[in-house]
């Protein structure tokens, strides 16, 4: 009885080391871009240490890849914790899109929490307008920027 019992638990020790040889198989396939706060978009992106500095870049990379042949394994974009000031709309198209085989995942990078922001703030001086609405003066706006 005790011999067929560790025949048991060999078939399952061996059954588990397949399966997560399969696994670790299923995600070493998958393309990772990074994208961090400290990044340079002139880097591949293709590593943590060699971030992209914006989504932007991760998004056109994929975009040109896709151009190039198609996606032939999943992407997944990780996105560092950090703030992420954007200088124009973040558009994603049509085109942007994965498939049910390869598909497209932007997604935080572990725990972390990046934020992406479509808004600036705005210092100046502050003057009361009405009751508890204040009003402030911003040059760029006047110069048509």
């Amino acid at each position: 009885m005790k011999h067929l019992k560790n025949s048991h638990m060999f078939v399952i020790a061996i059954f588990v080391l397949f399966l997560f040889a399969f696994v670790s198989m299923a995600n070493a396939g998958d393309t990772a871009l990074y994208v961090s706060a400290e990044g340079n978009d002139s880097w591949a992106g293709d590593s943590i240490s060699k971030p992209f500095a914006t989504v932007q870049k991760a998004r056109d990379t994929i975009r040109a890849k896709k151009r190039k042949g198609g996606l032939a394994k999943p992407v997944t974009v990780y996105i560092r914790g950090g703030l992420y000031e954007l200088s124009e709309t973040l558009v994603f198209a049509p085109e942007d899109s994965g498939t049910e085989s390869c598909p497209i995942t932007y997604t935080a990078y572990k725990n972390e929490k990046p934020v992406i922001s479509g808004s600036r703030k705005i210092t100046g001086p502050w003057k009361d307008y009405k009751g508890e609405i204040k009003v402030c003066s911003i040059p760029e706006v006047k110069e048509g920027k």
